[in-house]
C-alpha cells in the first residue's frame, strides 16, 4: 500500500460506514482500514514474497534451476534422503524421505517431520493433504502450511526422482484480521499465492501439474470469497486473479499461429492450456456471482490484454551502443553489471528510461539542465534510429520526454525521464506497447463488463473507457465519497440514468421547501395565537 500515492476506494467507503472485503487484491497489504477483511493483498511480483515462510521447492536427483538436489541411501529395502527447507530469515527445516520398494522397484514415498511423525504417503502423481508445522522465523515460532506432490518416483537405480513442495505460508499472518487465515486454511486447505508460476517457469513441472495448481488456486479463492461474503457484513468486495497474465506469458506465442511454428511450439497444446485456464477462472467467477442479487453492482475488469510478439528489442544494448550505458560481465554468473560511474541512462521497468541524474540518483553523474536535456535527446535519437535486424523495421512507435508523456496518462515523480512504446509485434506479451496494440489473435485492450442497478443492459460501449474511470463510477453508483487524488470520469454511457443523483437532489430540495413552507406556516399560526 505504500506504493499508492492516493486514497483507496475502500478507505473512502469506510468513512461513510461501508465495509470492504479484499481477496488477493494487489497492493492492498498492509491494510489501510480498521473495519474490513484482507486476504493476502500482495503481488504480483517480488511483494508476493512478503508473507512467505519458504518459497516453492523441488527436491530432485537431477539438477533443475534453483532445485535442491538430493541423493539416496539404501536403508532396509528403501531409499532414504533428507528434504531441507530454506526458511526466509529463519532456521532451516529438515524432513525425512523414504521411498519404499516392492519387488525391488520403488512404488511410494513416505515423508516424516522432524519429530519422526509421518506427514505424507504418496504414489507418483499424487498430492498430499495440507501439511501444518511450526517454523522458526525471525527468532519466533510461526505456524505454516503447505503441500507436496510426488512428480516422479526414482527408477531402480535411484535416478529421476522429483518431489514438489508448494510455498509455505503462515496460517494467520497473510490475512487481516489474523484469525481469518487460520479459519480459511482449516476449511479450504493450504494457500499458494502464485499458483505454480515460478515452478512452471523454472521447468520443474509439466502443463498438467501447472493446470492443477491454477485450478486449485481458483477454487480456493472462490471458496474463501463465498465463505467471507456469507458470514460477514460487507458492502464492497474486490477479488483478483493473476492467472491470465501468467498463462499469456507462458503460452501466447505458442497459441498464436503467427509465431507458433517459428518457436517450435505445440499450438494445439498451447490452445488447450489457454482454454483450461480461462475455464477455471470462469468457474471461479460463476461461483462468486451466484451470491450476487439484482441489487448487486458487479464489475469485471482487466488491466491489460496480451499479444504474441515477433522479436524482442535490446534496449540496454541500444543505450550501450549510444555511449549512455556502461556494463561489465560478472565472471562467475555471466551477468552484466552496471558501472554507474560511467552510466548516463538506464532502462527500468517495461517502458521507462531514467537519466542517472546528479542530486537525484545515488550515483548520478549527469548535471541537471543542459546536460540532462542533451542526454534525453540522445536517447530519443538512438531509439528512433534503431532498426530491428530480423524484420528491418523500426520497433519504437513512440518515444517521449516525461513532460510530454502526460498526453498518454503518464506523469508524476515515478515516471521515467523518457517514456517509450513499441510497435505491436515487438517486446513481450504486454507492457511495452500502447493499449491499442493488436497483432495475430491478440489485443492489448482491456475488458470491462458491468451489471447492476442503473447499469444499461445488452449494450457495447463504443467510446474509450480508461481504468481510472472505474472507481469514480463505483463511487457514484454506491454513494461513496470520491477518494482523495481520484482521477477519471463517470462512465456516463453505461448508466441508465447518469443524472440520477442530480434528480434525487432536486426532489429532496423540493421536499425540503415544502416542509419549510409548512413549518413557517405553523410558526405563523402559533405566533398569532
Amino acid at each position: 500500500t505504500s506504493e499508492c500515492s492516493v486514497e483507496y476506494i475502500w478507505d473512502a467507503a469506510e468513512k461513510v460506514g461501508k465495509r470492504s472485503i479484499l481477496i488477493k487484491y494487489e497492493t492492498s497489504w498492509p491494510p489501510t482500514f480498521k473495519n474490513g477483511i484482507v486476504v493476502d493483498g500482495c503481488g504480483p511480483t517480488l511483494s508476493d514474497e512478503f508473507h512467505l515462510i519458504s518459497g516453492p521447492a523441488l527436491f530432485s536427483t537431477d539438477s533443475y534451476p534453483l532445485s535442491t538436489v538430493i541423493s539416496f541411501e539404501e536403508k532396509n529395502n528403501a531409499l532414504a534422503a533428507e528434504l531441507p527447507f530454506d526458511i526466509v530469515e529463519g532456521e532451516k527445516k529438515i524432513y525425512s524421505l523414504n521411498v519404499l520398494k516392492k519387488d525391488n522397484l520403488p512404488y511410494k514415498a513416505v515423508i516424516y517431520n522432524q519429530e519422526k511423525k509421518k506427514i505424507a504417503e504418496l504414489r507418483a502423481g499424487q498430492w498430499s493433504q495440507s501439511i501444518k508445522d511450526t517454523f522458526t522465523v525471525k527468532r519466533r515460532k510461526v505456524k505454516g502450511v503447505f503441500a507436496f506432490k510426488l512428480l516422479n518416483l526414482p527408477d531402480e537405480k535411484g535416478d529421476g526422482f522429483k518431489l514438489l513442495a508448494t510455498s509455505i505460508m503462515p496460517e494467520e499472518e497473510f490475512t487481516y484480521p489474523g484469525h481469518i487465515g487460520s479459519l480459511l486454511i482449516e476449511k479450504f486447505g493450504y494457500y499458494s499465492p502464485r499458483a505454480g508460476w515460478e515452478e512452471k517457469l523454472r521447468g520443474w513441472i509439466d502443463d498438467e501439474t501447472y493446470l492443477e495448481m491454477l485450478d486449485y488456486y481458483h477454487q480456493w479463492l472462490a471458496n474463501a470469497c463465498r465463505y467471507l461474503l456469507k458470514n460477514n457484513k460487507w458492502d464492497i468486495c474486490y477479488i483478483q486473479t493473476h492467472a491470465h497474465d501468467y498463462v499469456h506469458h507462458l503460452y501466447m506465442r505458442g497459441y498464436d499461429p503467427l509465431t507458433a511454428k517459428e518457436i517450435g511450439a505445440d499450438q494445439g497444446n498451447c490452445q488447450k492450456c489457454m482454454e483450461k485456464i480461462y475455464e477455471s477462472a470462469d468457474k471461479m467467477l460463476g461461483e462468486i456471482l451466484s451470491l450476487a442479487g439484482e441489487e448487486t453492482l458487479v464489475i469485471v475488469v482487466s488491466d491489460h490484454g496480451a499479444t504474441t510478439w515477433v522479436n524482442d528489442v535490446p534496449v540496454a544494448d541500444i543505450l550501450e551502443k549510444a555511449g549512455l550505458l556502461k556494463r561489465k560481465e560478472d565472471q562467475e554468473t555471466g551477468l552484466k553489471e552496471v558501472i554507474w560511474e560511467q552510466t548516463k541512462a538506464i532502462k527500468q521497468r517495461d517502458a521507462y528510461v531514467y537519466v542517472n541524474l546528479k542530486g537525484r540518483d545515488p550515483k548520478g553523474i549527469v548535471e541537471p539542465g543542459e546536460e540532462y536535456e542533451k542526454v534525453r535527446d540522445k536517447i530519443i535519437e538512438a531509439f528512433y534510429d534503431y532498426v530491428d535486424p530480423k524484420t528491418g523495421k523500426r520497433p519504437f512507435s513512440l518515444v517521449l520526454p516525461r513532460e510530454d508523456a502526460r498526453v498518454i496518462g503518464l506523469y508524476g515523480d515515478r515516471v521515467g525521464d523518457i517514456v517509450y512504446a513499441l510497435r505491436a509485434e515487438f517486446g513481450h506479451e504486454h507492457g511495452q506497447q500502447l493499449s491499442t496494440a493488436r497483432i495475430g489473435k491478440g489485443s492489448n485492450e482491456s475488458l470491462l463488463v458491468m451489471k447492476g442497478p442503473n447499469v444499461k443492459r445488452g449494450i457495447k460501449l463504443n467510446e474509450m473507457v480508461g481504468l481510472q474511470d472505474v472507481v469514480p463510477t463505483i463511487c457514484d453508483l454506491m454513494n461513496i465519497p470520491f477518494p482523495k487524488g481520484c482521477q477519471g470520469a463517470l462512465i456516463y454511457d453505461a448508466l441508465e440514468d447518469p443524472d440520477w443523483k442530480t434528480k434525487k437532489l432536486q426532489r429532496l430540495e423540493k421536499e425540503l421547501e415544502r416542509w419549510k413552507a409548512i413549518y413557517e406556516k405553523q410558526v405563523s399560526i402559533m405566533h398569532n395565537r
